[in-house]
Parts: C-alpha cells; structure tokens; sequence
C-alpha cells in the first residue's frame, strides 16, 4: 500500500516493549495532545538553558559573589534537577504515545511509521499546524514532504506489533 502502514523505529532491538505502528489519520487526531506536551517540553528546555548559563556564570564569578549569589550558586542545582526530571517525565510521556523525541532543541517528534517496509516517522515540530513531512529512521535531518497520495489511502487502524 503506498509505503503507507507504519511501525516503529529500533525494530532490530529485541525489547519487551511493544512497538506502535500508526498511519496518517491516527496521527492527525493525536497531535492536538502531543502540541500540548512538545509546549511543555520546550518551556523546560529553555528554561534548562537559562539556568545553565545562570550556574556558569555564577561559577566563574564565584569569588566576587555576594551572600545572596552565593547561596543562588549552591541551590541552582536543584533547580537545574528539577527541570532535568521534568524533561525526562515529557518525553517519558511521549514515549508512553509510542512517539520518540528527534530532536528536543526544536521540539521535533516522530511517530513511528513504516514507509516501504522501512522503519520511519511522520515528521513534526513546533510552528507546523499538521503533519506535513516524514523521514527514515536514522535520517531525521532529510525530511521530505508526505505525499498527496498517502492523504488519500483509506485509514488503517493503528496497531502494535511484537
């Protein structure tokens, strides 16, 4: 069918998990709730950044600092933790769905497909209004557009494999 049924990357690891094959349409209806959490990812990922360079900045200037900045030194770290855990429980999340994270930076998600018998993703990211790319496994910086034809397949229901 078109390159159209869909399966999960890492298919070559032998797992406990299962893996989750999804088309087109079933794709579309999750997107919605997985805006919700790339959103939530992102807000932590650039939060993760500032206080990133916050602790630089700190530690480079540790001998100037005053009481207030040195106890800011001290206590960045759990902040820092916190929003590694939180990073970790969005894509936990995610991954829960059966969809990886590509790239965090940008928010690029996958959902796993199978396009000519080869595992891939339908492509998305946030500032895109809908699923509009996919890629293979493995080659996540050469997105290419998803076909018309693949828009006007009957639906096949998402199912995991083994």
């Amino acid at each position: 069918m078109s390159g159209y049924s869909k399966r999960a990357s890492n298919s070559s690891k032998s797992s406990s998990r299962t893996e989750v094959v999804l088309d087109l349409p079933t794709v579309s209806k999750m997107l919605p709730l997985v805006q919700r959490i790339v959103d939530e990812l992102m807000a932590v990922e650039q939060q993760h950044g500032h206080l990133l360079t916050e602790q630089e900045s700190l530690d480079r200037n540790r001998r100037n600092l005053s009481w207030p900045e040195r106890k800011r030194r001290y206590d960045i770290q759990d902040d820092i933790n916190r929003a590694e855990r939180g990073r970790r429980d969005l894509v936990s999340e995610l991954e829960t769905l059966g969809i990886s994270v590509i790239d965090p930076t940008f928010g690029r998600i996958g959902f796993p497909t199978i396009v000519n018998t080869k595992p891939a993703y339908f492509s998305w990211q946030p500032g895109e209004e809908e699923v509009v790319f996919w890629h293979f496994a493995g080659d996540t910086n050469k997105r290419r557009p998803i076909p018309a034809s693949w828009k006007l397949d009957t639906p096949l229901a998402s199912f995991k494999r083994k």
